[in-house]
């Protein structure tokens, strides 16, 4: 089985490499970036503290990288509050993750990484305010899809330049081995299974020029969905996870963790386990956040059956005694609760629940929720969603029509829209709590937050199979009051406050000369898979065209193969690495264009 699928993703690799050898329809490598190409990112802020990440790609094969990192208050770097110097090696997939402290509250701030005297982007981020707040503003997104179309809905967010983070309700990558149509297929081209398999997913659209962007401007606020780890994901397993093909699920379900926390700017809430995901935010005292987790840790398997089995948990009772306890001893005004999939009730007419993977799927659950949400008298219950891939508002209500709450569902990013046998219209007539509905489009909702409501702006991109369309349509805008749990339509998009236009740092520019590009040669972006069992093969990024060389070396440096891989065109190529015959131990790829040398440590199992 191992021959055979490696012989499978070989030739699929091939294929590729031929017929995409050009980078700009796919991922993009910028040169101008070197040696940090996936750019900046931060995220979970806090008052005094945010995550800051780079990605830093070696030349060589070097065991451990000393990474300088700094933060400031100007974009020019001439007051700095805090740096420092971070190690990063092959264990993280040379990812450098620091909590960068010493911040003042409702401040932005500007960041970035250094390594031999290269410069990576600069990054903009913010703390979260503390003490009276009067207004907070969040962009909302999910379920981007790297196969289905362009990021052109990050791209709308960077523009508006008026938010205050990004809350991305997960499937932030996908795991499947579609292609697609665009031109934009997965790396690698199978369904991915193992952990360099998601190390390679996520290298790929982090490269991605628009998310690269969102993510240089913004602090992020993550939580999973399943197709960070496989389709309809629940503890034990997932509908798209077959073990005789797939292997130990808990195998796969901890490399996909592990990945997330190496790629993403998140705190892990719990060093001693990877899969609790699940943390809350205080925004002084308007907000309070809860990032919970309805996907993998406290979820029992989908069964259409056994839907209102009381036995059978979503949130899992130790998440709920948590988030029923935050909630129950907030002091703030307003109390949102970021998840994962559709939490009012969806029923088709003459069919029954659209999904049992949604909160319908487990009623004994969301109704043990809405009892500690009328129980400890719990107001301005506001419930964020994604997963779905279409666009809703909701009123969440109780079985003997007691006001729970309101519920916003964004749109994807690109993921296409999940297909419905019925029309809009229908699907209102039969859920009258169901307030509006959109069944096409992509894009994202703006969040705006202030002492007297809590408001959702939808926003809709243009065509995202046109790299050039970046239009965008804005409305409808719905909300709900300070003193009422239900949903009002606004005539008026949300204001944002005057402060929170600040300076953004430079985007990254595809500029450089051609002397620089000379002096570069290539990325290496990575060798794969490392370990290895038969195959491997090495991505790598011509910024010229180039006579490439391949050797391998044992570790007392003795060569024991060459291979000429001819005269190769500027862009991006698959290079096949015959070490099938290796013997299990170390060993050092170098790959030669010219004067210029490349390489990597790499083991064979």
């Amino acid at each position: 089985m191992q021959k055979l699928t490696s012989l499978v993703i070989l030739l699929a690799l091939s294929a590729i490499a031929i017929a995409q050898s050009n980078i700009y329809n796919r991922s993009e490598v910028n040169a101008s970036l070197a040696p940090f190409y996936h750019g900046v990112a931060s995220g979970d802020p806090l008052t005094d503290r945010v995550i800051i990440w780079t990605r830093y790609t070696p030349d060589s094969a070097q065991t451990i990288a000393s990474i300088n990192w700094e933060i400031a208050s100007d974009t020019t770097f001439t007051n700095i509050i805090n740096s420092g110097t971070v190690s990063t090696d092959a264990q993280v997939d040379y990812t450098v993750k620091v909590d960068a402290t010493g911040l003042q509250a409702n401040s932005w701030y500007y960041y970035r990484f250094s390594y031999a005297g290269q410069n990576s982007l600069i990054g903009r981020t913010r703390t979260a305010p503390s003490g009276p707040v009067d207004s907070l503003r969040f962009a909302v997104v999910s379920c981007s899809d790297y196969v289905d179309g362009y990021f052109h809905g990050y791209t709308k967010i960077v523009e508006r330049n008026d938010i205050d983070a990004v809350i991305h309700l997960g499937d932030y990558i996908y795991e499947n081995g579609e292609q697609g149509s665009l031109g934009r297929e997965h790396e690698p081209p199978n369904r991915i299974t193992e952990l360099n398999d998601y190390r390679q997913r996520y290298s790929q659209y982090r490269l991605d020029r628009e998310l690269r962007c969102v993510h240089q401007m913004y602090p992020f606020i993550n939580i999973w969905d399943d197709h960070e780890l496989a389709n309809n994901t629940w503890f034990g397993g997932a509908d798209g996870h077959d073990s005789l093909t797939d292997g130990v699920w808990e195998d796969r379900r901890t490399a996909a963790a592990r990945v997330f926390y190496e790629w993403l700017p998140i705190r892990q809430p719990d060093l001693s386990d990877t899969l609790k995901i699940y943390r809350a935010f205080k925004w002084g005292d308007l907000l309070d956040l809860y990032m919970t987790d309805t996907r993998l840790i406290g979820r029992d398997q989908q069964d259409g059956n056994a839907i209102d089995d009381t036995s059978r948990y979503l949130l899992g009772t130790t998440q709920l005694a948590w988030l029923s306890s935050e909630m129950k001893n907030s002091t703030a005004q307003w109390k949102i609760m970021a998840q994962q999939v559709m939490m009012a009730p969806l029923e088709i007419p003459f069919i029954g629940p659209f999904t049992t993977d949604a909160w319908d799927g487990y009623r004994a659950e969301r109704s043990r929720l809405y009892d500690t949400v009328l129980t400890n008298n719990i107001n301005k219950f506001v419930v964020l969603t994604g997963d779905i891939h279409t666009a809703w508002a909701n009123n969440l209500e109780d079985g003997s029509s007691n006001k729970i709450g309101v519920e916003f569902i964004c749109s994807s990013i690109t993921t296409m829209n999940s297909p419905f046998s019925v029309s809009a219209s229908t699907i209102k007539a039969a859920n009258p709590h169901i307030q509006y509905v959109k069944l096409t489009g992509h894009g994202y909702y703006i969040l705006d937050i202030n002492t007297y409501r809590c408001q959702a702006d939808y926003n809709y991109v243009g065509d995202i199979t046109d790299s050039t369309d970046l239009s965008q349509t804005a409305g409808p805008f719905w909300y709900t009051n300070d003193s009422a749990n239900v949903l009002q339509e606004s005539s008026n998009a949300s204001i944002p406050r005057s402060s929170i236009f600040v300076t953004q740092p430079p985007k990254e520019t595809s500029l450089i000369s051609n002397l620089k590009r000379h002096e570069l040669g290539a990325a290496l972006i990575g060798a794969y898979p490392n370990p290895f069992w038969s195959y491997l093969y090495l991505k790598l990024y011509l910024f010229e065209p180039a006579e490439v060389n391949i050797e391998i070396y044992n570790m007392m440096g003795v060569l024991i193969r060459s291979k000429s891989q001819g005269e190769l065109t500027q862009g991006l190529h698959y290079l096949d690495v015959e070490a099938d015959n290796l013997a299990s131990g170390a060993y050092l790829i170098k790959i030669t264009l010219g004067d210029k040398l490349f390489s990597r440590k790499v083991i064979r199992y």
